[in-house]
């Protein structure tokens, strides 16, 4: 009896799968009125685009780390000595 209530008392979901996209039906706990169901929509192909921009700002900013570093790193590197001038016979 105790596993009967519990387990009807927990939110239940029925999953429906389309392409990339992945809709719950949810009720919270046993009610049935309207005000405690509804619908959970996870579109992957918009979370994997996210991802993909958050990845790229990523290697945006290690860039201008890396160039903010180097530039560091050249400022306090002494001065290359002048060119040798060559001079021919000819």
């Amino acid at each position: 009896m105790y596993q009967s209530s519990r387990r009807s008392s927990t939110a239940r979901a029925a999953c429906t799968l389309f392409s990339a996209n992945l809709s719950y039906r949810i009720r919270i706990g046993s009610s049935s009125d309207k005000k405690d169901s509804g619908r959970l929509h996870v579109d992957f192909a918009q979370a994997r685009d996210d991802l993909y921009e958050w990845e790229c700002n990523q290697r945006a900013l290690s860039r201008e780390e890396r160039h903010r570093r180097m530039m560091e790193e050249d400022r306090f590197r002494p001065p290359s000595p002048p060119t040798i001038t060559h001079y021919s016979d000819h």
